[in-house]
């Protein structure tokens, strides 16, 4: 029996289909779903209008992370107050964090390991349901495996180990 195992050029091309399958997953999921707006999503959206505004020191809720709303505001800014503003705002930090992931994955496992990572990511419903949620669910994550690539950044070195 001959084994023919797979070459370096398609575990690359394999790896940058994935890159491809996902982002255009990403752009139908964005266009075709609707956004959904809980009560902690109408905290957030007004604390979007609060920002910049006259009501800012005393109508600011401070048990409430403030990036989020920042990030809203931004992209109330660039799409106009429309549910594809909100949708855009956690929808690229799932993005963002599946790259990351496959980054890593690639990383320490190859490229083939790394595109089945992403795409199970890409179509895991919880992630996709939550990207169209006006909730930090989705940010979250992203700073969680933006702190776990962090932290396996190799270190060339002893002192960049701190």
């Amino acid at each position: 029996m001959v084994n023919f195992p797979i070459s370096t050029p398609w575990k690359v091309v394999i790896y940058r289909c994935a890159l491809v399958f996902i982002t255009l997953f990403w752009i139908a999921h964005m266009i075709s779903l609707p956004v959904a707006v809980t009560y902690d999503g109408f905290i957030y959206i007004d604390m979007a209008d609060v920002l910049g505004s006259s009501r800012f020191p005393q109508d600011w809720n401070f048990a409430r992370t403030p990036l989020f709303p920042l990030t809203l505001k931004l992209a109330f800014w660039a799409f106009g107050r429309q549910p594809l503003a909100v949708i855009a705002v956690s929808s690229t930090l799932g993005l963002a964090g599946t790259f990351i992931v496959g980054r890593l994955v690639r990383r320490y496992a190859g490229e083939v390991a790394a595109a089945l990572a992403m795409v199970v990511m890409a179509l895991f419903p919880t992630s996709v349901a939550y990207q169209h949620f006006a909730l930090t669910e989705v940010g979250t994550a992203f700073f969680l495996v933006l702190i776990a690539a962090a932290l396996l950044l190799p270190a060339d070195r002893p002192r960049q180990v701190w």
